[in-house]
């Protein structure tokens, strides 16, 4: 008997510090949920330049994964409250297109990330030039441009066009 495919049926949004977080979050939240499909939303920490000492690193991961999930929880709330979804989240340490890939690699389920495009000129966004440039990416990803407004961005994502089987 053949294995059954496993269907991918979540977003996932990357959790960094851009203004336009925001974008994506409210994009990924509303797509979500006008396609019926669950939102992951993935903070990396970096690993740090090696320490002398073991233990020094293990605290200073030990805070940054603490604030990582204090972030985390913000922006589900966040997603929660502008498309009533409840997001999955993720904490990975490593480089991030280490971790994005391995991530996606692992989670079949995800079925395209989703970043918001900073509205300055000439430079998309660091998440946007590391994913778009990069040949490994497994599946689509979506940016929504920055400037949009709450209007702009809840009528793409409820888009008929977009409508993911």
């Amino acid at each position: 008997m053949a294995k059954a495919k496993k269907i991918r049926n979540k977003l996932l949004v990357i959790i960094d510090s851009s203004p336009e977080l925001k974008v994506a979050l409210r994009y990924g939240g509303l797509r979500a949920k006008s396609t019926r499909c669950g939102l992951i939303l993935l903070s990396i920490v970096d690993e740090g330049a090696p320490q002398q000492w073991k233990t020094v690193e293990n605290i200073m991961q030990d805070e940054a994964k603490k604030e990582s999930k204090k972030i985390l929880e913000e922006h589900s709330s966040f997603v929660k409250e502008v498309s009533g979804v409840t997001s999955e989240t993720k904490i990975v340490t490593g480089n991030s297109e280490e971790a994005i890939l391995k991530l996606l690699k692992n989670d079949k389920s995800i079925r395209m990330v989703v970043l918001a495009a900073s509205e300055e000129k000439n430079n998309p966004g660091p998440l946007i030039n590391l994913l778009v440039n990069n040949t490994k990416l497994p599946i689509p990803t979506v940016i929504v441009p920055g400037h949009l407004n709450e209007t702009e961005i809840e009528e793409i994502a409820h888009s008929q066009i977009h409508k993911m089987k």
